[in-house]
């Protein structure tokens, strides 16, 4: 689908569901499954035995266990709709990337962006409570304690990028593995950075845009535009410039 932002003057092409959209989707029809059940049972046990009333419960636990999953997915969804908001404030000389699923890959890419500064992949995450960052590792503050957590997200930002810097490498694009810049993007304003990561940033998303526009190694608009025509079918959306890049999107 291929829609037009009048506001931004920019290009909307989406090839799919976002992976987080998917599960969103599947959790709703088990939801809906699990209430199909509880009435096909509770009916049948009305009008034909009470051995129906199995379905009863077997419905009511598919239904409770994918909503509580669900809420999970519902936030980070949430979290992500806010980062590409505060990304949309860039100017139109960056191409953003929603959703990055790169082939023979486990993991997804959150955004990516392209353009004069270099290549951002970013990770978003929208957990509750409160976090330190210290280096590389993540904790939970738990009352007086700190808590290491289950999920660390630098790692996999870092494990992303790899993986992403191993596909441009893969692709005759290896050089421009140095210009590209991990980003947890947390959503949280409850996050303490004590000592920075070496390899990765973290911030709240309403300074990405600013974060993305500091001077660095720059590509030019023809390497932005090598490098997105090579990424666009992996995304479930793009947003450009026609303007910009009138032919390298034509097809």
């Amino acid at each position: 689908m291929r829609l037009y932002d009048v506001d931004k003057f920019r290009i909307i092409v989406s090839n799919r569901k976002t992976h987080t959209e998917q599960i969103i989707f599947k959790h709703k029809l088990r939801i809906t499954v699990g209430a199909l059940m509880g009435l096909i049972g509770l009916s049948g046990w009305i009008m034909i035995s009470n051995f129906m009333l199995i379905i009863i419960p077997i419905g009511a636990l598919l239904s409770i266990w994918n909503y509580k999953k669900n809420k999970n997915w519902i936030k980070g969804a949430k979290g992500e709709a806010t980062v590409f908001k505060y990304l949309k404030q860039l100017p139109n000389q960056y191409i953003l990337l929603n959703d990055l699923n790169l082939p023979d890959t486990f993991g997804n890419i959150d955004h990516v962006v392209l353009g004069p500064n270099g290549i951002f992949t970013i990770e978003t995450k929208n957990f509750k409570g409160s976090y330190v960052v210290e280096k590389d590792q993540w904790y939970f503050i738990a009352g007086s304690k700190l808590v290491e957590t289950y999920k660390n997200p630098g790692d996999q930002i870092k494990t992303n990028t790899a993986v992403f810097s191993k596909f441009l490498g893969a692709h005759g694009l290896k050089s421009y593995r140095s210009s590209t810049f991990p980003v947890v993007a947390f959503i949280n304003p409850n996050l303490t950075v004590k000592h920075k990561p070496k390899t990765y940033t973290v911030m709240h998303p309403s300074i990405l845009a600013k974060f993305i526009m500091e001077p660095r190694k720059k590509l030019n608009k023809k390497d932005v535009g090598l490098i997105a025509e090579l990424l666009m079918e992996y995304c479930a959306e793009i947003s450009y410039s026609d303007v910009i890049y009138p032919s390298i999107f034509s097809a």
